[in-house]
């Protein structure tokens, strides 16, 4: 992947001057947003399952400590 910094475009009509770091800033949202779309998004998932899956044992355990003894 190619990243040009907004200094090395040149442009040299004067009203379109700002797109420069329009375009820069639109390049780089999205690639923040696909870091956070394709990475984070699902490891977080994946820890909010494995948080879930612990208190589930826990809950468990608990249980069936506190089950009443049966005599025979």
């Amino acid at each position: 992947m190619l990243l040009v910094h907004p200094k090395k475009m040149s442009l040299q009509i004067m009203q379109a001057q700002f797109l420069i770091p329009a375009a820069a800033a639109l390049g780089y949202g999205i690639l923040f947003a696909t870091v956070i779309t394709l990475m984070l998004t699902p490891s977080l998932l994946m820890i909010q399952n494995d948080v879930k899956q612990l208190i589930n044992k826990v809950k468990c355990r608990m249980k069936a400590d506190n089950s009443p003894l049966e005599l025979a």
